[in-house]
């Protein structure tokens, strides 16, 4: 008795994979741009394929648990081995190779220096600095250790870490400029959630000469997929050259940036 061969899967040409598998993603990655609970026409249209096609696909995802089906409306959800596989690659994303190479992108789109801080043992710390093109750069290093008051950096970590995170530096910093007032930096509690709390309001933070006379910078947070404050970027050059206006092009421009490395890393 002969035995039938199931023919092999179709391979994509360009790179050797599984075309099917290929052709399923796409309506998998339909969900990803659709309002939730879809409908089965909506996920067709955004996969590029006809309606039958389309559910042939998702009634398998459903059985293999990476697709929901609402018997009451016919609407379909990504399942719980969906989310369950993007929250498995959030978590294994390091915040400095996600934006390592975005960097220099940001550098020439802002036209000044750029770093970026991650929160460490010590504080805020620059784990990475892109000097700009021209012959104009600011002096900074990678491990340097920023303070919360008197840089535009600290001020956005101090604006959305949980206040137990920066308690003992907010204090050790706030009794220091008790004692020696540097003009523009909190000088009590008081003052320092006020100044915390327009960072957050303008979704900026911004120093004009207060860590460095003559040198202005603007900072920008950068948030994860479960909306925590995991970096920081900011852009600094000569007071004369820096746009520090909360709505100026160079704010704009910083916005879009942050937005962009936190959208990598799953913020919406």
């Amino acid at each position: 008795m002969k035995t039938s061969k199931q023919p092999a899967p179709r391979r994509s040409k360009e790179s050797g994979g599984v075309q099917s598998l290929e052709t399923g993603m796409r309506v998998l990655s339909a969900f990803m741009e659709l309002d939730p609970l879809p409908m089965l026409k909506e996920i067709a249209e955004k996969a590029g394929m006809p309606p039958a096609k389309a559910h042939r696909y998702l009634a398998s995802f459903c059985r293999a648990g990476y697709v929901e089906r609402d018997s009451a409306t016919n609407r379909y959800r990504l399942g719980n081995l969906a989310l369950r596989l993007g929250l498995s690659a959030m978590n294994g994303m390091d915040i400095v190779q996600v934006a390592r190479p975005l960097m220099a992108g940001a550098r020439d789109d802002l036209g000044h220096a750029v770093l970026l801080a991650i929160w460490g043992s010590r504080g805020p710390t620059v784990v990475q600095v892109e000097q700009p093109r021209s012959a104009i750069s600011v002096t900074t290093r990678i491990g340097l250790v920023l303070p919360l008051l008197s840089s535009s950096t600290g001020r956005v970590f101090a604006a959305w870490l949980p206040r137990a995170d920066t308690h003992a530096l907010l204090a050790q910093e706030l009794a220091s400029a008790a004692r020696n007032r540097p003009p523009g930096v909190p000088v009590n509690v008081k003052q320092a959630e006020a100044l915390f709390a327009e960072v957050r309001k303008q979704g900026i933070g911004r120093v004009m000469g207060q860590l460095n006379p003559g040198v202005s910078a603007l900072s920008a947070p950068v948030f994860d997929h479960s909306g925590q404050i995991v970096a920081v970027i900011s852009t600094l050059g000569p007071a004369g050259s820096v746009d520090t206006g909360w709505n100026g092009t160079l704010a704009k421009k910083l916005r879009a940036q942050a937005r962009a490395i936190s959208e990598v890393l799953g913020y919406r």
